[in-house]
């Protein structure tokens, strides 16, 4: 935990040990790399300090809506949704029903819950999606672009040719178009390697519009689970 003034910071290194269970679809660690690189940048933006126990919680939160935006992205572009073990999360990032109960207040949709799991499963899903459209202008403002966090996420599954290979630009993820370079690729999504950046944005195909669709629409809530939307409603 870093302290910034009167304050202090939910770094990266605080949140890493979750991140797996977060982000960790595929093994070759790039989910990882991407959230390392989206976390940094809420932090640029004040996102990740907080003042108080309560005031961690929510900031915490936010590391949990970023993980289900990059789990709504998966299952768009990639049909690779996994439910995500929010309780777990929960309890992994030590918040606990009572600081969950303080930020939300009082609810009656919860009053025929009465397993404590589900109550902070029900709570932190809505806790995260009250927390997701910060979270989201923070990733649009922090990455530059619409395009530019399209590509980011785009290069996770289907990293970018080396610049030899015609790829000129170097930059999404922090920058570095280059950040997932083509040598590193474990296998999967062979037919898209060869794009260069240009070539991902001006190349339609039905992952790709859906995917910027989403971005456009500012990351939308995307999953169909049958609680999370319910103490919105």
């Amino acid at each position: 935990m870093i302290k910034v003034d009167n304050s202090y910071s939910l770094g990266w290194d605080e949140v890493a040990p979750v991140a797996p269970d977060a982000f960790g679809k595929w093994t070759h660690g790039r989910e990882l790399l991407w959230a390392e690189v989206a976390w940094n940048k809420l932090a640029q933006q004040g996102l990740t300090t907080f003042v108080d126990e309560l005031d961690r919680c929510r900031v915490a939160a936010r590391f949990v809506a970023l993980a289900l935006i990059y789990n709504d992205w998966s299952g768009i572009v990639d049909e690779e949704y996994d439910e995500l073990d929010l309780a777990t999360l929960a309890g992994e990032l030590e918040i606990n029903a009572f600081r969950l109960g303080q930020l939300i207040g009082a609810s009656k949709t919860l009053n025929s819950v009465y397993e404590e799991s589900e109550l902070v499963e029900r709570a932190i899903a809505h806790l995260a999606d009250v927390e997701r459209p910060t979270v989201a202008k923070a990733l649009l403002t922090g990455f530059g672009s619409e395009e530019s966090l399209f590509l980011s996420l785009w290069r996770i599954n289907y990293p970018a040719p080396s610049q030899d290979e015609g790829n000129d630009k170097t930059g999404t993820c922090d920058g570095q178009m280059s950040l997932f370079p083509m040598d590193e690729v474990d296998g999967g999504g062979e037919e898209n390697l060869s794009e260069t950046d240009e070539q991902v944005l001006n190349g339609a195909s039905s992952q790709k519009i859906r995917g910027f669709e989403w971005i456009s629409d500012r990351m939308p809530i995307w999953r169909q689970v049958f609680s999370y939307q319910v103490l919105g409603s």
